[in-house]
């Protein structure tokens, strides 16, 4: 199922949708290469979309010991490639528990292009059967 991050400047990135509910907010991005679970909880994320600039997520698990807070924070979680195997999708299911909606297989780098050139900007994460839908 494809899956889409809208910004309001008219942009729209596709990708593979892995579920979660589909919600709005400023979309920023974060260059970190772990922490992904700190990030998701940190407070000063609330109601944004994170853009992982790291080429894969997921991939070390997943701990409830490494929260920055007792809730996941951020309105989407947007990464080029998520750990989802039948050894390991902790992560991706921690995240689709909390109704956060996530898409994998998305070009982060042009995404990030368009964020830095910008500036921060409204968006929302969705699923539709098009671009043009979406």
């Amino acid at each position: 199922m494809k899956g889409y991050v809208v910004l309001e400047t008219g942009e729209v990135f596709s990708g593979l949708w892995h579920g979660g509910v589909a919600k709005a907010g400023e979309v920023v991005f974060n260059t970190s290469h772990s922490g992904y679970e700190e990030i998701a909880t940190d407070p000063s994320y609330f109601n944004q979309i994170m853009v992982m600039t790291t080429a894969q997520l997921g991939n070390y698990g997943e701990s409830d010991e490494v929260w920055e807070s007792s809730s996941i924070h951020i309105n989407g979680f947007v990464c080029l490639d998520i750990q989802n195997s039948k050894r390991d999708s902790r992560w991706l299911t921690k995240l689709l528990n909390h109704d956060v909606p996530v898409i994998s297989e998305l070009d982060t780098r042009s995404l990030v292009l368009t964020l830095r050139e910008k500036g921060t900007v409204l968006g929302a994460v969705v699923t539709a059967a098009s671009e043009d839908e979406a």
